[in-house]
């Protein structure tokens, strides 16, 4: 069973902006973290994502990808999030 996808960010202000807007379209929101590391779901007994700046600070190089099953969802999560994550 899943527990947690950890996703690296070397800006943790930035990263939480765009992830509070994505996760708020899809009803999950940030349940817990600390200063290298926040968790977002909908409740602790499911899976979350975590996001995390790693002990070695290095760009994470990751891509993690998202699918919507229509387009206008895809335009409400863009529009929703606006410029947050670029």
């Amino acid at each position: 069973m899943l527990g947690y996808t950890t996703i690296g960010t070397s800006d943790m202000d930035r990263a939480v902006a765009f992830y509070d807007a994505l996760l708020a379209e899809v009803g999950a929101k940030q349940l817990f973290g600390m200063d290298r590391i926040k968790f977002y779901g909908t409740s602790t007994d499911a899976a979350m994502l975590a996001l995390c700046i790693p002990y070695v600070e290095q760009p994470p190089g990751r891509l993690a990808k998202l699918e919507a099953q229509a387009q206008s969802d895809a335009q409400l999560v863009q529009a929703s999030t606006g410029n947050a994550g670029k």
